[in-house]
């Protein structure tokens, strides 16, 4: 697991624990720029203590402490910043690792996080988005005009409004949905009402559980930046959609991180540190230099009702046909779809390939994608 820790008297880090005995392992200056390097499968810990000065910040034993992260330039590939992702963060936790009593916070980062994928813009297999929205209760029409918007594709946006009388100025989207509530209504009538206005949706399944909203896509593919905007409600990714026709995967991306915690009344933060996540899951070839052809090519080939063959057409040849592929059958239409696989591949040429599988498609709902790449 990747360390670090930071001495907040002199922003400096290091990558052991021992602070208090062992101020001589700084890698550098939090202020002039301390990088680590993560992988996206992986795991990073960071903390941070005033050595020997006791209990002079002991903040207990469940402390507000929160680990913001964010792209350091630029947008993300599709349109918003990460900030301590859902289902990624390990909160803080004190240790007192000496007798001195000195007191110290670490806390972690999973960095094979749904988010991360997100941020990385990765598709290396078919996947539908999911992801939950924690209604709250309205109490005397709070929520009136409040919103939050989900995306139904990589850019294409969807508020959901609230009223509890009238109709409110709608936020700006690609399409509104305005739900009608009761003032003071709880949490589970707030998400049974907006499950209820979603149900002809198109691009979800929307259940509610005790306030609790599950949005599941129909189909597979990227999706953009959920926001809870002024709805107060907590959105959490929990499965980022992929779909590998999509161009290539970055092949890592530089964030900027601080540590923000509430010591002596008063809210205190870190130097800003960075953050470098290379991507793990980039695939052999998936990048390679503008003035060579690309070594991988990815497809989405529709197959037609009662037949076993499928052919696939790059749209640029390969430079070789020294290249494997990798294959997934999808129907994301039907109601119950056969069990299909690929199975051998024949007529490779550097303009496309063959493959058989293991059945007749009964219906025209089928695809192939495949992600071919030289070896």
């Amino acid at each position: 697991m990747a360390r670090i820790y930071i001495n907040l008297d002199n922003n400096q880090a290091q990558r052991d624990r021992s602070f208090a005995q062992n101020l001589g392992a700084m890698v550098g200056s939090v202020r002039d720029g301390i990088n680590a390097s993560i992988y996206s499968e992986s795991r990073l810990e960071i903390g941070f203590c005033r050595p020997g000065k006791q209990n002079t910040i002991d903040l207990g034993t469940d402390p507000s402490i929160n680990w913001l992260l964010k792209r350091s330039t630029g947008t993300n590939k599709y349109d918003a910043q990460v900030i301590a992702p859902g289902g990624s963060f390990t909160r803080f936790t004190e240790t007192n690792p000496n007798s001195l009593t000195d007191y110290f916070y670490a806390g972690t980062i999973d960095f094979s996080a749904p988010a991360f994928e997100k941020l990385l813009g990765v598709d290396v297999r078919p996947q539908f988005e999911q992801f939950t929205v924690a209604c709250t209760a309205d109490t005397s029409s709070s929520l009136h005009g409040a919103y939050f918007l989900i995306y139904e594709a990589a850019a294409a946006t969807r508020a959901i409004q609230l009223t509890t009388s009238g109709t409110p100025t709608p936020p700006t989207a690609t399409a509104v949905t305005l739900v009608t509530i009761a003032a003071n209504a709880s949490a589970n009538t707030i998400g049974a009402a907006i499950a209820a206005a979603l149900s002809a949706s198109t691009q979800y399944t929307v259940t509610n559980s005790s306030g609790t909203l599950t949005f599941t896509a129909l189909a597979v593919g990227p999706r953009g930046w959920h926001n809870p905007a002024t709805s107060g409600f907590v959105i959490t990714l929990t499965s980022c959609g992929m779909s590998p026709t999509v161009t290539t995967d970055e092949d890592s991306v530089a964030l900027l991180s601080q540590i923000e915690f509430e010591y002596d009344s008063a809210v205190q933060i870190s130097e800003i540190f960075g953050l470098t996540l290379q991507n793990s899951l980039l695939r052999p070839s998936a990048s390679s230099p503008a003035s060579t052809s690309s070594a991988a090519r990815r497809n989405t080939t529709a197959i037609s009702s009662g037949t076993n063959l499928v052919t696939v057409t790059f749209a640029t040849a390969m430079p070789s046909t020294n290249y494997q592929v990798d294959i997934n059958i999808v129907n994301t239409t039907d109601a119950t779809p056969l069990i299909l696989f690929p199975g051998t591949i024949h007529s490779k040429t550097t303009a496309g390939f063959a493959f058989r599988m293991n059945g007749d498609t009964d219906t025209a709902n089928y695809v192939a994608l495949t992600n071919a790449y030289l070896i």
